[in-house]
């Protein structure tokens, strides 16, 4: 596996070990946020129920999977770098640096934009999400509250990134939105797929589709 590293052109190992970087980042607030799925799982099925609403496997696989990936951006971009970094603490222990300190600012659009690729890439494809699962997993989406949350999201992330000696960068905030709206469109050229909470079935509903069913397979 090392030779086969190795032999991969420079750029395509950078991007390689920087994704590797990443998800790594990513994982504490991932298993952070599976645990908090599972402590509220059954006091959400106990609302729903009274609600008289079903919350499918499918479902619940998805917006699992949708939180976690929450979680993990959260500890990508709202930790201090030397902070989020999982490997290097384990490594050499808690960094000498302070937790809150003043960052920087960038507020001249396009002024890097198009200096690292993978950097460009990341930041919009690490967007994607935040269009495609809410407008998944819930009802009503419409492409301006794609939009108001992608917003509200990528600005308290840089406005949070200033005080943790990260940079305040406006085109991180524009490749975000770009990144959530192409994930809104995606969700449109797939026919709008929904996995929304559906109405309970009445308990005659029930009993007629287990007498349909076994009827079928008798006359099969």
């Amino acid at each position: 596996m090392y030779e086969l590293m190795r032999t991969l052109p420079g750029r395509t190992l950078r991007y390689l070990r920087l994704a590797r970087r990443y998800a790594v980042m990513m994982l504490p607030g991932m298993l952070v946020m599976l645990a908090a799925y599972g402590c509220l799982y059954a006091p959400r099925m106990r609302r729903l129920e009274r609600r008289d609403l079903v919350s499918d496997r499918k479902r619940e696989l998805v917006l699992a999977l949708f939180l976690m990936y929450c979680g993990g951006m959260a500890s990508l971009t709202l930790l201090p770098l030397e902070y989020a970094d999982v490997l290097g603490i384990l490594r050499r222990g808690l960094p000498d640096v302070p937790f809150f300190h003043v960052g920087k600012v960038s507020v001249t659009p396009m002024a890097k934009m198009f200096n690292d690729s993978f950097t460009f890439l990341a930041n919009i494809f690490m967007f994607m999400p935040f269009g495609f699962f809410p407008a998944l997993l819930w009802r009503r989406s419409r492409w301006y509250k794609a939009l108001g949350l992608a917003l509200l999201i990528s600005e308290n992330i840089e406005c949070w990134q200033l005080f943790i000696g990260r940079t305040f960068d406006v085109d991180d905030l524009i490749l975000n939105v770009t990144g959530a709206m192409l994930g809104w469109v995606l969700w449109v050229l797939l026919k709008r797929p929904r996995l929304t909470c559906r109405p309970r079935p009445a308990v005659e509903e029930v009993i007629s589709a287990v007498v349909a069913g076994e009827e079928g397979s008798r006359r099969g």
